[in-house]
C-alpha cells in the first residue's frame, strides 16, 4: 500500500498539503488564534489539523483528512490561508501559505500551488476518496488486530 501511495503523485501532493497545513499552525500561535477567529465568524467550531508525517501513516493520515474535511474546516483553512498569502510580512510564512493555498492546480505538473487546489473539484474528490478508503482500511486492520482472529 505504501509502495502504491509513493508511485502517486496526487498522493504525494496530498500529503505535501496537509504538511504545509499542520506546519503553518503548529510552530504560530498567531496562526492557530487568527484560524480560531475566522472559525467564530464562519460559526465553526476549528479543529487543528495533525501531521502526517510518522510511523503509523494510516492513522495519521486518516486524522489529518477527517479533520480536514470536517463541514466548515476547509472553508476556515482556506480563507485563512487566503489572508496569510496575502497580508503576511514574513516571507516564510507568506510563501507557505501561497504554496498551500497554489499547490495543485494540475496534478501532473511538477510546480503546482495550493490555493487553486483546494478551489478544484478534483482535489476535494480527491481528498474524501482516499478518506474514505483509509477509513475501511482501517476498520480491517482494527478487525484484524483482535485477539481472537487466527491466521494460518
Amino acid at each position: 500500500m505504501l509502495s502504491v501511495q509513493r508511485d502517486n503523485p496526487m498522493m504525494g501532493q496530498l500529503y505535501d498539503l496537509l504538511h504545509l497545513i499542520w506546519k503553518t499552525y503548529h510552530f504560530s500561535p498567531k496562526s492557530v488564534r487568527e484560524l480560531r477567529v475566522i472559525g467564530a465568524d464562519l460559526g465553526v467550531n476549528v479543529l487543528m489539523p495533525s501531521g502526517v508525517k510518522g510511523t503509523r501513516w494510516l492513522p495519521h493520515v486518516s486524522r489529518a483528512l477527517e479533520t480536514f474535511l470536517k463541514p466548515g474546516q476547509f472553508t476556515a483553512v482556506y480563507y485563512h490561508m487566503d489572508h496569510l498569502a496575502g497580508s503576511s510580512a514574513n516571507a516564510d510564512i507568506a510563501g507557505r501559505a501561497t504554496k498551500a493555498m497554489f499547490y495543485v492546480t494540475n496534478f501532473y505538473c511538477c510546480m503546482i500551488q495550493v490555493k487553486k487546489s483546494m478551489e478544484e473539484a478534483t482535489f476535494v474528490a480527491f481528498c474524501h476518496f482516499i478518506a474514505n478508503m483509509f477509513s475501511g482500511i482501517s476498520k480491517f486492520s482494527l478487525l484484524l488486530q483482535r485477539n481472537e482472529i487466527i491466521l494460518p
